[in-house]
């Protein structure tokens, strides 16, 4: 159990509950790369904490980039000049959160991702 007699899960939904009906900027992160689908997860549990998709989405891109690392200049929008980084889902994830595990293609730095080959590396061992 933890503060107020919450569980830790409920603990940390109330507290990005708080902070968000306050106004303060809400930024997702994961420092575990040992779990892949964190950010996934993550964003669901911002859902479920009372933001928007719109909001969550944003929370692990814009938001993230502009008011808590500044790093707007690069990242965290879809424009000319940004860095080309884009997960696009087989699904709407403004309707559902959870349509961001359905990834239908991966752009990193303007190119499309092989994921197959990069899965076949990875069972490799490599």
């Amino acid at each position: 159990m933890g503060p107020f007699g919450l569980r830790q899960g409920d603990a940390a939904r109330l507290g990005v509950n708080w902070f968000h009906q306050a106004g303060l900027p809400i930024a997702l992160g994961s420092d575990a790369p040992e779990f892949p689908n964190a950010v996934h997860g993550e964003l669901a549990e911002l859902v479920l904490a009372g933001l928007s998709p719109a909001e969550a989405l944003r929370a692990t891109t814009s938001t993230a980039a502009d008011d808590v690392l500044g790093i707007s200049g690069d990242v965290g929008r879809i424009e000319v000049g940004q860095i080309a980084d884009l997960l696009l889902p087989d699904g709407d994830p403004l309707r559902d959160i959870n349509d961001t595990r359905r990834i239908w293609r991966v752009i990193q730095g303007g190119q499309m991702v092989d994921r197959d080959a990069l899965r076949s590396i990875a069972e490799q061992g490599r």
